[in-house]
């Protein structure tokens, strides 16, 4: 019961921004391909409680970090029940907080996280046309706005002791999702329409001897990105550009080919980057 009284009072949060921005799109993680989290509409409520600036509340069959994304009268967010073993996106009416529809998988084999960060942790995103959730060892899993898949893509088992916390990101034609951290951790592009793999990137994550962080274990220690990646202009060039252990590094959206990368983070990685 605490756990569900908490998403209560989230959700809540997040509703109190959409009676701000009752014309405006948020279609993914942080709002933007750039992640920026800006908002141009300076009426944006800056205090809430349970009472001041909620227009509804729903509650939410389980706990899970995802955060909403909007777009047009519809909100969507993804959800874990450990019940039933389920992966869901939950869509709801942006306006009276009414379900619309929920629709996902059950995956029965386990797979590690840790106790704070549920399954489906990362958000969905939007083009309008389809939404799109990464279910990390389950999968990323495309739905048309009504709720019926379109697609399905088994990516193979993102294995890492706290589990995933990467949204997926639309640029064009192209969604670009980070599937780690662990072992298997790699960089993908596939095609929004098809979810058939047009580039990967693996992106080997390794140890720091000299790291004071506090992680550093006999088998190696704790390593690993938990960061969604973001997508810049640079000049002329689109550029893709993601934290990893111990690395910041860059892509080309369209082909998938490393453009640069520097030295400078910590071995274990939460944040995404901001340009």
């Amino acid at each position: 019961m605490i756990f569900h009284y908490r998403l209560f009072v989230i959700f809540g949060f997040y509703l109190g921004l959409v009676v701000a921005l009752p014309a405006s799109n948020w279609p993914s993680w942080r709002g933007d391909l750039a992640g920026s989290g800006i908002v141009s509409d300076n009426s944006v409520p800056l205090k809430w409680d349970r009472k001041k600036n909620i227009t509804w509340r729903a509650p939410l069959p389980d706990r899970g970090n995802s955060s909403p994304i909007i777009w047009g009268d519809k909100l969507f967010i993804t959800q874990a029940t450990d019940a039933d073993k389920r992966r869901s996106v939950m869509c709801f009416n942006k306006l009276t907080g009414t379900m619309l529809w929920q629709k996902g998988l059950i995956y029965n084999k386990k797979e590690m996280t840790h106790q704070t960060n549920p399954y489906c942790s990362g958000s969905p995103v939007t083009d309008g046309r389809m939404v799109i959730a990464n279910y990390a060892s389950a999968g990323i899993v495309a739905y048309d706005m009504e709720g019926e898949e379109v697609w399905r893509r088994d990516l193979g088992p993102q294995i890492h002791v706290w589990g995933n916390g990467t949204s997926p990101v639309l640029y064009g034609d192209i969604c670009v999702i980070y599937h780690g951290p662990g072992p298997n951790s790699t960089l993908y592009g596939l095609d929004k329409l098809s979810g058939q793999t047009l580039w990967k990137h693996k992106i080997e994550e390794k140890d720091d001897p000299k790291r004071v962080d506090g992680f550093r274990g006999g088998n190696g220690g704790i390593v690993g990105a938990f960061t969604t990646p973001i997508v810049i202009k640079v000049k002329s060039r689109s550029e893709i550009i993601i934290s990893g252990a111990n690395s910041l590094r860059a892509f080309s959206p369209d082909e998938g080919k490393e453009l640069w990368w520097c030295k400078g983070l910590n071995p274990l990685v939460y944040t995404s980057p901001v340009f």
